[in-house]
């Protein structure tokens, strides 16, 4: 059961994540919340990826159809940028995620695996390197406002 107090969403479980919360990411943190966004950002991919074969099956004969479609297409992917807003991260490109550090970004895009690049504040997608211990297999530490596993049901 999720219970929402001051923009905290609690669980049975006991586990707690912030929503509509821009932050400064630990790479412990970033990869704690990665499973999350990586679920979103497929579904998200799912829908869109529908929503553009039927636009393509209609968009040199029907012009209501085709804007219908691309109206949906824009709603899906800032639906998307919203939800990746509200777990903390920036949604920069379609689907590139960036979780603030503090001195730049850990950088993800899928359909990538796990977080392993990052580039600084000034520099984009294309400056991006692969990060030192990104293969490190890290224990989960003890945080003071651990993560959900999964947004809640109305996220």
């Amino acid at each position: 059961m999720n219970v929402l107090a001051g923009g905290v969403i609690k669980r049975s479980m006991g586990k707690v994540f912030e929503l509509n919360r821009k932050r400064v990411f630990s790479v412990i943190e970033a990869r704690q919340v990665l499973p999350i966004v990586r679920r979103v950002t497929e579904e998200a991919n799912l829908r869109i990826r529908g929503l553009l074969s039927k636009l393509e099956a209609v968009k040199d004969r029907d012009a209501e159809k085709t804007k219908e479609y691309e109206e949906q297409i824009n709603r899906h992917v800032s639906e998307w940028q919203t939800k990746i807003a509200k777990l903390g991260a920036e949604g920069k490109g379609l689907w590139l995620v960036d979780f603030d550090c503090g001195t730049g970004f850990y950088c993800w895009k899928y359909p990538e695996e796990s977080l392993d690049h990052f580039h600084g504040y000034t520099e984009g997608f294309q400056a991006r390197v692969k990060m030192r211990d990104s293969k490190t297999v890290v224990s989960e530490p003890k945080l003071e406002t651990p993560l959900l596993e999964e947004p809640p049901a109305s996220f």
